[in-house]
Order: C-alpha cells, then structure tokens, then sequence
C-alpha cells in the first residue's frame, strides 16, 4: 500500500477530512463516521454552548457561584467563565454541565453571605433561574421571568424576609406580606419581627397594609 503522504496524521475523522491523511486508522474512522451520520447515531465533538451557558447562568441565580461549580465538576474557575462565552463547547462538558443542573436545578443554596452576592449579581446582569425555563437548550427560548408570569419566586421571597433588598413582582411581595402577618398574628410585634427577618419595622407594616388591602 502506498505511504500516505499527508503532512499531518491522526486516528480519527479529523485527521481524515482536514488532513488528508490516509493511514489506516484514518481511514477506518472516515467509514465509522459515514456509517453513523448514515444511520443518525453520530455524535458531534463540539455542541452549542446555549444550553452550557444558561444552566451556569441559572445556578448563579439561585446561589451557586463558579467555586462551588467547580468544586462539583472538576472544571477550574477560568474554564467555566470561557464555557460560558464560547459558542460551542466540547460535548463532555455540556454533559457534566446538565448532570450538575439536573442534581441542583431545584435547590437553591443554603443561605449565605456569599450565595447572596452570587444571587444579588445574576439579577443585575439578568440571569434566569431554572423555574423560568422550559426548554433551556434551545437557543430560540425566551425565559419567562416572574415579572412576566406573575408566578412567585421562592427564593426572592427567602431572600426579602432575611432582610435583603430584592425587586419583587406583585405575586412574591404578597407571599412577603402573608408571611409577615403570620408572624404578627401569632404574636410577634413589628420589633421581633423585624429582629427575625432584617426588614425595618416601618416596610413591615407597609408590606401588612398591603396585604389587607388585597384581601
């Protein structure tokens, strides 16, 4: 068989089609790869990064910051910030990436200084949380936000009643001002209240005036 004369060799289709490389194992992976893109099983290296990108996004929404990212999938802090900017990214990676999302999609992190500010800074760059996706892969999807929805947000609600400043719909400020009066109802005056939950005593009472008037 003649050598093949490609400046460039590898084992996989790559080496075949870019390279012209036409040592064996090249030319086995170029027959694989036609068989599977005949049949639909072939799998691309590289896949959209939309879905990689907002389920980081996401997890940043409900408290999970790129530390705790990291901890979880092994991908250093710098590897994450690229996954999110780049516009494909290696199918390994979207894979760990889902599994994470899957396992944590649905619990917020515990409350904290830090997974207030990792909260406190996806609001302001308008990151969704998971609850506003209903198909988060695909890159046409517009997140339906609580605003839009007017469905309540559990965890800006948490966030409210410990006390953090947090822009709430009219759905989450009355869950606040039911809660709020649950509490004044069992007996705890404006100043307990507001010793529990950080909200100044005044808010309190304007957040229970609200209620009763939607009552």
């Amino acid at each position: 068989m003649k050598a093949c004369q490609a400046q460039q060799h590898g084992g996989d289709y790559k080496a075949y089609a870019r390279w012209g490389c036409r040592c064996p194992a090249a030319r086995r992976a170029r027959k694989i790869y036609q068989a599977q893109a005949d049949n639909g099983t072939f799998q691309r290296e590289y896949v959209d990064a939309t879905g990689t990108r907002r389920r980081i996004h996401a997890l940043a929404a409900i408290g999970y910051g790129q530390s705790q990212i990291s901890e979880r999938t092994g991908f250093r802090r710098v590897q994450l910030a690229h996954f999110t900017r780049w516009p494909k990214v290696h199918r390994d990676v979207a894979k760990v990436i889902a599994e994470l999302y899957e396992e944590l999609s649905h619990l917020p992190a515990p409350d904290s200084p830090a997974a207030r500010q990792i909260r406190g800074q996806a609001r302001l760059r308008g990151w969704a949380s998971p609850l506003a996706w209903d198909d988060i892969d695909d890159p046409n999807a517009m997140p339906q936000l609580p605003e839009d929805t007017g469905a309540v947000d559990w965890v800006a609600v948490q966030r409210r009643l410990t006390g953090e400043k947090v822009k709430l719909n009219q759905a989450e400020r009355a869950e606040v001002a039911r809660r709020l009066a649950a509490m004044s109802q069992a007996g705890m005056g404006r100043l307990k209240i507001a010793a529990r939950t950080g909200i100044h005593p005044r808010t309190i009472e304007r957040y229970i005036s609200e209620g009763k008037k939607a009552a």
